[in-house]
């Protein structure tokens, strides 16, 4: 009786594992997914602007495209800087090494 409780415990381990490994299988296939969507957006923004470049290429440009090209400047974004954790530590250490005199 004690063998087949542990070949049930064995199995019982095996099925466990083996909803993680599909879990982390899901898991890892959203993530691909949601990585190939962003890089598709991201492409059709960088054809869209190409477009953009060739037809400004193409034309001539008067006063009236360069109105154009004005709202074309509006397109871009501007991204927040990311914090670096420990930068001031990191600096503070770089110009307190610079300014000693042994440095010099």
């Amino acid at each position: 009786m004690g063998r087949l409780q542990a070949r049930q415990d064995d199995v019982d381990k095996i099925e466990r594992d083996m909803a993680c490994t599909s879990e982390l299988q899901w898991l890892s296939l959203c993530c691909l997914f949601k990585e190939i969507s962003i890089k598709v957006s991201y492409g059709k923004r960088v054809f869209s602007m190409l477009e953009d470049v060739k037809e400004l290429i193409d034309r001539k440009i008067t006063g009236d495209s360069m109105l154009w090209l004005r709202h074309l400047r509006d397109v871009v974004e501007e991204r927040d800087l990311l914090t670096i954790v420990g930068q001031e530590t990191v600096l503070e250490k770089a110009w307190n090494h610079l300014m000693d005199k042994e440095t010099r």
